[in-house]
């Protein structure tokens, strides 16, 4: 499928689940997995590469297991074969929640990479965070102010990172990917620096704007991509709007997302949520 790219989707760079979860711990795996060396990195992140559908890479890490019958001497042998599909590839990395106290300290270690930093409206971040029972109400202001202190946190780090590292921190503003696909496809293979292959368009134009049904919470797929990034407009409760509004001002402040003064403007797609530009995002 990308016979010059390794894809490793990640998952587990959130708050630490343990004491050995620090920064250092997300710092050693993530280089080993970028410098193809799968046996020094934790056995639970290996052996995560295994879930299926996620990359054409992970797939055959998960048929080499299968068809082994799983076993300690099977699962080296399956993970020698994976370094030596990874080696010499350009390595693509998707993480959730890495900080961009950790993303600096790659950037030193990894003279190569870029980084493309995601940010979401926060409110739909929180819609998000509710329907899929990550939050709920006894606990959703406290998780809307440390989810937009985080944000803020990692925001004034990125303004510090691409003045120290010129080029090689793009930050992506989700509402626009979704609205505008295609274009961002070709904008980010640009600032990667890579080849935009001929399916690649027809793949993501499916993902994206068919206009089929989503196919669940946790798929990729969605009929409508500008639809889905609106749904809170739809369906979030107001007053749950308006806790996210208070908790996140000052973040609002930073990147040019508008809070609402009335119900009305919710559920109007004419009364836009964010300001015509913004001094982190190259579109916004």
């Amino acid at each position: 499928m990308y016979p010059k790219y390794f894809l490793n989707f990640l998952i587990y760079c959130r708050v630490p689940k343990t004491k050995t979860e620090d920064a250092t711990y997300v710092v050693r795996n993530i280089l080993n997995l970028f410098l193809c060396d799968f046996h020094h990195t934790d056995r639970h992140i290996v052996r995560g590469m295994a879930l299926r559908n996620l990359s054409k890479t992970q797939n055959q890490f998960a048929d080499c297991l299968r068809r082994k019958k799983n076993g300690t001497k099977i699962v080296e042998l399956c993970t020698k074969k994976m370094e030596d599909m990874c080696v010499s590839k350009n390595v693509f990395i998707k993480t959730i929640r890495l900080s961009m106290e950790v993303v600096g300290l790659l950037l030193d270690l990894i003279p190569g990479l870029k980084v493309i930093h995601l940010i979401r409206d926060p409110r739909g971040i929180m819609y998000s965070r509710f329907r899929g029972r990550l939050v709920d109400e006894s606990n959703f202001e406290a998780s809307a102010k440390t989810m937009c202190n985080r944000i803020l946190m990692d925001v004034m780090r990125s303004y510090h990172l691409k003045l120290k590292y010129p080029g090689r921190i793009r930050t992506q503003l989700y509402e626009y990917l979704a609205e505008h696909p295609l274009e961002t496809m070709y904008d980010l293979h640009k600032f990667t620096n890579t080849t935009i292959r001929p399916f690649m368009k027809e793949y993501v134009y499916n993902h994206t704007l068919t206009g089929n049904i989503n196919r669940g919470y946790f798929n990729t797929i969605r009929g409508n991509s500008t639809r889905t990034s609106l749904a809170w407009r739809m369906l979030m409760k107001w007053e749950y709007v308006q806790t996210v509004d208070r908790q996140c001002r000052d973040l609002y402040d930073h990147i040019g997302f508008i809070p609402f003064s009335d119900k009305s403007q919710l559920s109007n797609l004419s009364f836009k949520t964010r300001k015509k530009q913004s001094p982190l995002f190259e579109k916004f």
